[in-house]
């Protein structure tokens, strides 16, 4: 039995864990005077002391006489749900309303006694409101990530190995500029796909199924005449109050027809900032690794960590390194503006990119797009080509019916209205349960259509088994 002192101990960790949340969610007006101040995190440190030390970051708050005690160690999901969804909408209000709205006080206290809950632990299972989703899936994401995929091109076009491993490892950098955008995608359904194609750009096509919901994984393939990629990503997420950390497993791959070298590398961790209070902004860092599987030739580069006052953010360093470890290209920049490289290999040959070191070898193109040109306020920051990524009319006979464009939640959230989204994204979520049921009734594992799983690494891989684009074919027709 546990002593007195044992008990007391947990109490005021309990209380601790609440003040924590309860000083991030509740809105102080010093927050909200700042707002701006913060989505800048070149201020955020002068701001983060200017509140702590005004003493309103860790106010206490004494619980009113009359007010109700909620229980909710024993909430069910869909409780959860209406209290998230209530308390998005309440906070939209406020901010769209008249100016010194206040967010419904009660609703933000349900969901600062539910975050307690959940700090440290991985939400990706947990139902959240439409009102924080961009009309997207994730499937969509996918594609969306290997939107530069015009420096595979490059690299197919290469003559020399290292210069192959160079462009590809600008091309595995340049993946992080979607990620930018923070809002969050639909979770694709068990068995969703999306497709995406460019005839015009060397037969370039796009193809991504949901292989798993628990844990979510989807695994994608896209190719043109000159190369082929392929990945499958399975997303574990940690809530820490404010932020988000985000850890991908599973293997990118890139194979060069014409030579047949395959190269392979991991994602970097990200962490979403300010989820709750301030302007959303995003940090990918760590240390990216691709690695030419023929010829055993290595790219090392390390994406920074964000530090005080901006230190080192979106910053990167590195070097693609000869099969002996010496260096042949220095590369530098920052992974949302221009990536450089160095020739290192002293008075040897000009590969076909060099002119000077000052040249980048990769600047991003596309851009966000102004308020009055995106199809509502939750399609944010989208750029041209997200909107071709999402866009249907009903000439698109071709697509099966689990196609991501077919969504009716994401539909309904791209015309902006959110009580349509969030009914129908609660059927098709209810749909999927039910599926599930079924399946365990009957004892019936689920097997994804399009991809299988083979082992690599230790690690559980999904390789395209093919019949997609066949079957397409046949729908046209």
């Amino acid at each position: 039995m546990p002593s007195l002192g044992q008990k007391l101990n947990r109490s005021h960790i309990e209380r601790d864990r609440r003040r924590q949340v309860e000083s991030i969610i509740r809105g102080q007006s010093l927050w909200h005077e700042t707002d701006n101040q913060l989505s800048n995190p070149e201020n955020r440190g002068e701001i983060s002391r200017k509140i702590l030390f005004s003493g309103r970051l860790v106010k206490r708050r004494g619980n009113h006489r009359g007010h109700k005690k909620e229980d909710t160690k024993n909430m069910s999901e869909q409780e959860v749900t209406n209290q998230l969804s209530k308390t998005s909408l309440n906070e939209q209000e406020a901010t769209e309303g008249e100016a010194g709205a206040e967010v419904n006080r009660d609703n933000r206290e349900g969901l600062m006694k539910y975050l307690t809950k959940v700090l440290g632990a991985d939400i990706t299972a947990i139902t959240l409101p439409v009102s924080v989703c961009e009309p997207t899936s994730f499937l969509m994401r996918l594609a969306e990530a290997v939107q530069y995929h015009d420096l595979l091109d490059k690299a197919a076009e290469a003559e020399d190995s290292s210069e192959r491993l160079l462009w590809i490892t600008v091309f595995a950098l340049s993946i992080f500029v979607s990620n930018e955008r923070a809002a969050k995608p639909f979770n694709p359904i068990l068995g969703e796909t999306y497709e995406f194609s460019q005839p015009s750009n060397k037969n370039y096509r796009f193809f991504a199924e949901q292989v798993s919901h628990h844990p979510p994984i989807g695994a994608c393939i896209a190719e043109n005449d000159e190369w082929k990629f392929w990945s499958s990503q399975c997303l574990k997420t940690k809530f820490t109050g404010n932020s988000l950390e985000c850890n991908g497993t599973g293997f990118s791959n890139v194979l060069i027809k014409k030579t047949g070298e395959v190269f392979q590398w991991e994602p970097v961790k990200t962490v979403v900032h300010n989820l709750i209070i301030g302007k959303l902004w995003v940090d990918n860092f760590g240390d990216l690794s691709v690695i030419n599987k023929n010829t055993g030739e290595k790219a090392n580069i390390n994406l920074k960590q964000c530090g005080w006052f901006s230190k080192g953010w979106r910053e990167l360093e590195g070097d693609v390194l000869a099969k002996d470890g010496s260096v042949n290209f220095r590369v530098t920049g920052k992974w949302t503006e221009s990536i450089f490289a160095e020739d290192k290999k002293g008075g040897k040959k000009k590969f076909q990119f060099y002119k000077n070191a000052t040249d980048p070898l990769w600047v991003p193109t596309n851009k966000p797009l102004p308020p009055n040109k995106v199809p509502s306020i939750y399609a944010r920051d989208f750029t041209d080509y997200t909107i071709e990524l999402i866009q249907y009319d009903s000439t698109m006979t071709h697509l099966p019916p689990t196609d991501s464009r077919l969504r009716p939640d994401r539909l309904a959230l791209e015309k902006g209205d959110t009580t349509v989204a969030g009914r129908e994204k609660h059927n098709l979520e209810e749909k999927q349960r039910e599926a599930r049921r079924k399946r365990e009734r009957e004892g019936v594992t689920y097997v994804p259509k399009y991809f299988q799983t083979v082992k690599e690494n230790g690690q559980d891989s999904w390789e395209y088994v093919g019949k997609y684009w066949e079957e397409r074919e046949a729908r046209k027709q």
